[in-house]
Parts: structure tokens; sequence; C-alpha cells
């Protein structure tokens, strides 16, 4: 008869043997998961006390809710924290079907001393964004004192702590999204300098207007009266698109609302004007120079069409 006796291999596959594999098994495969979803996390953003501004893109993970309905507790629970992934240029484009986008970013503070940073948001519409930290909202800064609205947020790092940060941005329209790390003298500047700028180019648009009026009235030129109608409409377009007047609307299509697409409109109908009654050629003898004008002017109708998204 066969012998029963068991062999080396038979020997170590014994029910305990069998129980102990499997589990070695398992914690092997949890460690490769834990390792696997840190290698995705965007990296830390290590605060300096030298640091002016810094784009918190390349800091940062990102979670898409297209159906907008995750909280904060919910995106704190496990199972949705690890579905964060880091971003990428892509993903700062918010479209009406993106739904709510959630972003994660971690500062580290290694100095003895507390950090003092300021978050901001670019477009500042402070109503569709919020901030949490440790799971609490954290409170936008009041802008009331400043020329213009600003989605601002203080952010205090302790010394020797990291600070995980979960920003949620929604938008009803197509927008481009943007924040930065600053402190407050960099802020005080670049702050500074932009509304140095602006009010250089405002004064210059406010004297082209008076004088272009001016001119108007006295020499019963309908031109001049174009070109201040012109540097009226711009100014305000100006103050909507920067925030000035309401909520910021941007520079570049679509803006919410109808204000900013009329004004436009507005401007394009007086460069169409200025263009038929400017005298670049002879009234008498205008040759084929009217049927150019004529066409500049029908190509430039065509080309601002796509530019005013009327169609949006």
């Amino acid at each position: 008869m066969p012998s029963t006796v068991p062999t080396l291999p038979t020997a170590l596959l014994t029910a305990s043997n069998i129980r102990l594999y499997r589990r070695l098994r398992y914690l092997l495969g949890l460690l490769l998961l834990c390792i696997s979803s840190l290698s995705q996390a965007a990296p830390v953003l290590v605060l300096d006390s030298n640091q002016d501004n810094t784009d918190l893109g390349r800091h940062t993970d990102v979670l898409i809710d297209r159906d907008a309905r995750y909280r904060i507790d919910d995106i704190l629970a496990s199972d949705l924290n690890t579905q964060f992934r880091p971003s990428d240029a892509g993903d700062f484009q918010i479209l009406p079907d993106t739904g709510r986008l959630w972003f994660r970013f971690s500062l580290r503070n290694t100095s003895s001393e507390t950090q003092q940073q300021l978050l901001q948001i670019h477009p500042s519409n402070t109503t569709q964004i919020e901030l949490y930290r440790e799971g609490q909202i954290v409170a936008p800064l009041p802008t009331t004192k400043l020329i213009r609205a600003e989605a601002l947020f203080a952010l205090p790092v302790a010394a020797y702590s990291v600070n995980t940060y979960y920003l949620r941005i929604e938008s009803p329209v197509k927008r481009r999204i943007s924040f930065d790390l600053q402190s407050h003298a960099s802020f005080i500047g670049e702050t500074s300098k932009r509304e140095f700028i602006n009010a250089a180019i405002y004064g210059i648009l406010v004297i082209l207007l008076l004088f272009n009026a001016v001119c108007g009235v006295l020499h019963k030129d309908r031109l001049f009266t174009y070109v201040a109608l012109n540097s009226g409409l711009t100014i305000i377009c100006q103050l909507l698109a920067w925030g000035y007047i309401g909520e910021a609307q941007g520079l570049l299509p679509p803006w919410q609302g109808t204000s900013v697409t009329t004004i436009l409109l507005g401007v394009f109908i007086l460069e169409l004007l200025y263009a038929q009654g400017f005298p670049v050629y002879p009234v008498n003898s205008s040759g084929f120079w009217r049927k150019v004008t004529h066409i500049t002017i029908g190509a430039n109708s065509v080309a601002e069409v796509p530019t005013l998204d009327v169609f949006d």
C-alpha cells in the first residue's frame, strides 16, 4: 500500500499555515494600496518665510462632484478622500455640467513661528466658494475697505504643523479658476501696483472722453461724439469686468448676465459708425475704397459674433 506519511510540501500546507498565508497576502495588498494612493497625492507645500506668491496648482488634489451632492463630512470620509487625484491644467476650468469641484492642499510649517498666509481666489465669487479646515468652514476676510471685491482667506499655520484644507468651488457659467498663496506684504504690493496702473488707464480714458465731448459740441462733428461715447462705454465695461462695480465678470466670455455683452455690443456699433464716417477716401470719387471699407466692416462683424458669445 502507498505510504500516507506527509511529505515536506504537504506538511507545510496545514490549515494554520494557509490562514497565515492569506493574512500576509491581505496585508501586502493593503500596503501596496496605501503606497499607490500616497504616490498619487500632490506634494505638500512647505512654507518659507521669504515666500511671496505661490501658485497652488502643483500642490493641489481635485475631486469632481458632478451631481453637487457631497458635503464636507462626505469628503472627509475615507472612501471619498482616497478618490482625490493630483490636479492638472484642465481641472481648473469649470463648465456648467462639471457640477462642483473639490480641491485639497496641505501646508507645512517647519519653522518655529506661525506663518501667516493669504489665499486669493479668482474669480472673486465668494457666494460659491467655501474653504474648510479640519471639517470647519473658514470665513473669508472682509474686503469692504478695498477698492474692489476680493476672495481672500487668512491661513495661519502654526509652528511645526501641517494643515490640510478643502476648497469647494462651483459656478453656473464657464470659468477659469486660479488660486494663489501670498504673504501680506506681497498682496499689498501687488494690489497697489494693479490699482495704480488701472487708475492711470482710467484717467487717460476720462481725458479722451472729455476732450472729444467738448470737440463734438464745438465742431458739430459726430466722429468726436463717437469717440467720447466709445471711451465712456470702455470705462464702464472695465469697471464691470474687474469688479469695481458689482461682481467681477472677467475680461473674456462668457459673462454672467447681459450687462458686459450689451456694453461691448455698443462699443462695436460705435466702431462701425466711426469707420463709416471716417474720411478715408474722397466722397465724390471713392473708387474701390468704399467696397474695401464695407468688406472690412463685414469681416469685423463676423469676427465679433463668437467674441461676444451671442449664441451661448
